[in-house]
């Protein structure tokens, strides 16, 4: 959104995004905001702000007519000089809906709904920013968005919307849009044409990617897609892609089960140079997506998520998850769901240097694992879940030395390792496993001993 105000400024070979996370890192370094939460590269995922500077920020904000909160009392006063609305559980204040729909609001460039119902006609000529997530009323956008030229930013993530309309193709100047978790079925040719799109976030199923003849230059984020049959005849442009999410799965035809060709996304990453995060769904998937030998793209990438089987590719002999697979050596975040390993993951996966976040689900045929001295040197968070053959697990002195979370789901066969020398341990958190969770509860028993020092003990 700050992008889209136009309140960041890029400053030497860096992205406006870029920009904007320094910012918003130089605001929390002066105690302007507080940080929540970072997501596993350290970057800042939610923060808020003290009650104080809060309600100081917003009683200068709306004396100068920078931003205004709805209240009932102010319905028919403040809109005409507003420069930026808010409306949080607007369903709450009487008959607003109606009043906002006979509102002229000529100067507003931001129009922010939050879990309320949003007036059916919005007719706002020089917004720039419209956010109207979990807007219940919305199923259809009214016909006044064309004349929105100026729109940079449109969210409507978590609302009712069934059909996003072509004239979305009027608005030359849309940076980002988040369609996630709607009724959207079909995603208009038009949008492929806008230029400028920065950010895009869509239906995973089924909602495929840019055609061909897309030349997205500025596009950064490409989210929930599936892979296109138009794909077979050539790729969009994508040059400055840095996050794909995507998905491939096996079709039905005449009764018989169609593979997909991973060929196609296999040469789609060959031209991703500045790849960042990377996040694959499929029935199958071959070893060369994993492979940082396949595409050079993966010198950046930090962040994978592979979900499904990993197979070779034809004639499909095998579905391990080998141990000569390469991984990117600059992963920071690794999350592995449905892969069978043919042997122990971790001596391979702990020899990652940069890697600080690990997330094992489903992964099956291991029944024991390692983690040897020395191993995992930067890894933080550790989640292992629903491995249900594992029973032995050891971890040796001066294995991952920065551990500080730990989470064990569904492991019901698992015997818990000694902890002890995993001094840097903050938290472990024991779920769905009523056996070992019975042995640590009552503090008695050899269990208990294992992880005594551990500050934080969390179970289901």
């Amino acid at each position: 959104m700050w992008i889209a105000e136009g309140f960041i400024e890029r400053h030497g070979e860096g992205t406006f995004e870029d920009e904007a996370e320094c910012c918003l890192e130089e605001l929390a370094q002066r105690s302007l905001v507080q940080v929540v939460d970072r997501i596993d590269n350290d970057s800042i995922y939610s923060f808020r702000v003290h009650d104080l500077l809060h309600e100081l920020a917003f009683r200068e904000s709306e004396e100068n007519d920078f931003l205004l909160r709805c209240k009932k009392e102010n319905m028919q006063t403040d809109f005409k000089k507003a420069h930026r609305v808010v409306i949080r559980n607007s369903h709450k204040v009487e008959s607003q809906n109606q009043n906002l729909e006979n509102i002229a609001m000529p100067n507003v460039r931001s129009f922010l709904n939050f879990d309320s119902e949003v007036p059916v006609g919005i007719r706002y000529p020089l917004l720039r920013v419209l956010e109207l997530e979990g807007s219940d009323n919305l199923t259809k956008l009214p016909e006044e968005l064309k004349s929105m030229i100026h729109l940079r930013y449109l969210g409507l993530y978590f609302t009712r919307l069934e059909q996003l309309p072509e004239i979305i193709g009027c608005l030359q100047n849309l940076q980002t849009i988040n369609i996630e978790y709607t009724d959207i079925k079909k995603i208009p040719s038009s949008l492929w044409g806008i230029q400028t799109l920065r950010h895009v976030t869509i239906n995973f199923d089924p909602s495929p990617g840019p055609p061909p003849s897309a030349n997205l230059v500025n596009l950064q984020t490409l989210e929930n897609i599936t892979v296109p049959e138009s794909w077979r005849d050539g790729l969009p442009h994508l040059p400055s892609l840095r996050r794909l999410k995507l998905g491939y799965f096996d079709k039905r035809e005449n009764g018989s089960i169609v593979m997909p060709d991973w060929n196609i996304v296999i040469t789609l990453l060959g031209t991703l140079n500045n790849l960042v995060s990377l996040s694959i769904e499929g029935d199958r998937i071959p070893t060369e997506i994993a492979d940082v030998r396949t595409s050079p793209s993966y010198q950046h990438l930090q962040t994978l998520f592979l979900r499904g089987p990993i197979i070779s590719q034809p004639p499909y002999s095998t579905r391990f998850f080998r141990d000569t697979i390469e991984l990117p050596q600059n992963l920071i975040v690794l999350e592995l769901w449905y892969i069978w390993f043919d042997k122990d993951p971790m001596p391979k996966l702990e020899k990652l240097p940069c890697l600080k976040s690990l997330y094992l689900w489903a992964i099956e045929n291991v029944e024991e694992m390692v983690c040897s001295a020395g191993g995992f040197p930067q890894l933080q968070k550790l989640t292992i879940l629903d491995m249900h053959g594992l029973k032995q697990w050891k971890v040796e002195k001066e294995a991952m030395p920065l551990l500080k979370t730990l989470e064990i789901r569904g492991c019901q066969k698992l015997t818990l390792p000694d902890l002890n020398h995993v001094k840097t341990l903050q938290e472990l958190r024991l779920f769905g496993m009523d056996v070992l969770e019975s042995k640590v509860k009552d503090r008695t028993g050899e269990e208990w001993q294992k992880i005594q020092h551990i500050p934080t003990i969390k179970y289901s």
